[in-house]
């Protein structure tokens, strides 16, 4: 009999050892999905094929789905080098891209941070280095950039500073007018190169082929239940590159958590569900502003919103013998913001999960903001707000894939939205 006993406690531990395993190997199949479609910039043929296999996904599990669209002035990048010293060197034009302005150049590269004597920037194509800013443009970067360009500059070679050496593409903000020579994003790696060419005086020659196009981009929302209170998952579906660790990871557990959900309806009642996965986010988080302007539910009716940001589950990465090495642990530096409001089942249902927790009270609203997308739909006034965002080592590079998280973070951080959920549902 003990024997029996033995064996059938056996089997059930196999048992959820081995539904753990599959739910974590599905949401990594997920990313891999998603990083397989391609570069995923607003308003691509990649963005567009995301949003579509998003919308079926949602359909076949009794969503009601619709894509919600807004309109871009996008430029459309087709690719483009820099020769210099007879290296053919990467770059990714500055976003916003003014179509009037001719991207291809050629001429003597001068180094503006050494240049004491701004009026030798005339009609030069100028290296400079941008300030460190996470991947997106601020003040400092455009105040550093229109320094260079009253100096006459004919265009500008800005260095991205990267953990990794390669370009890091750089997110636009409200109101960023473009720019009225072109901007060229290199790589820090190829920072020799450069000076090489300074030092010798010769010619480089920029290419770049694209064009520019005004379109309807997309978001995909799905809805289900028909309950008066309404709790909201968000994430962002658009990016620079293949984004496997930092858009990856939030759609997979979108997607999880929208099937959950569906599984489960019986046991929400009283709520209706509202997935939206937005585009545009690298330009201004325009599809997160037309989500929250044009098709959420009011404040009042929002019992719970929760926003599933960069890089919710990536790797971390430890320095040994002056190398970097990836680990299997998560990158305890991601950011998870959460409401007052929530606080007893978030701390309960996060407690063993690391990174930086950050609880936003009345008294702290000026100094505890949400990060990502998620710091706008605070400013519209949305309350009950889990935001999760961080920008990891790969953030905005072009080798961002899947390999950037592992399916049991994906599975850690799944399971604990699902017990917050349901936690914070029944008070």
């Amino acid at each position: 009999m003990k024997k029996i006993l033995s064996t059938i406690l056996l089997l059930g531990v196999i048992s959820v050892a081995s539904a753990q395993h599959k739910g974590g190997e599905d949401l990594f199949a997920t990313v891999k999905k998603f990083v397989s479609l391609g570069e995923h910039r607003t308003g691509t043929k990649v963005d567009f094929a995301t949003s579509q296999w998003l919308k079926t996904e949602l359909d076949k599990i009794g969503f009601r789905t619709e894509f919600v669209n807004f309109p871009v002035n996008q430029f459309f990048f087709e690719g483009g080098n820099i020769i210099a010293d007879n290296k053919k060197l990467d770059l990714l034009p500055l976003w916003p891209v003014d179509p009037k302005v001719n991207q291809s150049q050629k001429g003597i590269l001068i180094d503006g941070d050494k240049t004491t004597d701004v009026s030798k920037l005339k009609g030069k194509l100028v290296l400079t280095k941008l300030p460190i800013s996470g991947g997106a443009l601020n003040e400092a970067i455009e105040k550093h950039l229109e320094k260079i360009i009253q100096a006459g500059a004919k265009g500008i070679v800005a260095i991205t500073p990267s953990n990794t050496g390669e370009i890091v593409a750089h997110n636009t903000r409200e109101d960023t007018k473009p720019w009225s020579i072109p901007v060229w994003q290199v790589a820090s790696k190829d920072s020799t190169v450069f000076n090489d060419v300074i030092k010798s005086g010769t010619e480089v020659a920029i290419t770049i082929k694209g064009y520019s196009k005004p379109i309807k981009a997309r978001n995909i929302v799905g809805k289900i239940g028909n309950g008066k209170q309404y709790v909201v998952i968000s994430t962002p579906i658009s990016g620079w590159y293949t984004c496997g660790g930092e858009r990856g990871p939030g759609l997979a557990t979108w997607l999880s958590l929208a099937e959950w959900v569906s599984k489960n309806r019986s046991q929400f009642t009283d709520y209706t569900f509202v997935f939206t996965g937005n585009s545009g986010h690298e330009l201004d988080n325009l599809g997160a502003l037309t989500f929250a302007e044009k098709a959420a539910p009011k404040p009042e009716e929002t019992r719970l919103w929760i926003h599933l940001g960069a890089a919710i589950a990536a790797k971390a990465w430890k320095k040994e013998n002056g190398v970097y090495i990836q680990t299997e642990e998560v990158d305890a530096n991601r950011g998870i913001y959460y409401d007052e409001s929530v606080a007893n089942a978030f701390e309960k249902a996060f407690a063993n999960l690391k990174a930086r927790k950050a609880k936003g009270t009345e008294a702290n609203k000026a100094t505890i903001k949400a990060g990502g997308e998620g710091g706008l739909y605070k400013e519209k006034g949305y309350k009950n707000l889990v935001s999760l965002a961080y920008a990891h080592r790969y953030h905005h590079v072009k080798t961002d894939d899947e390999n950037n998280t592992s399916p049991a973070l994906l599975l850690e951080v799944s399971n604990a939205l699902k017990t917050f959920i349901s936690d914070e549902l029944k008070h």
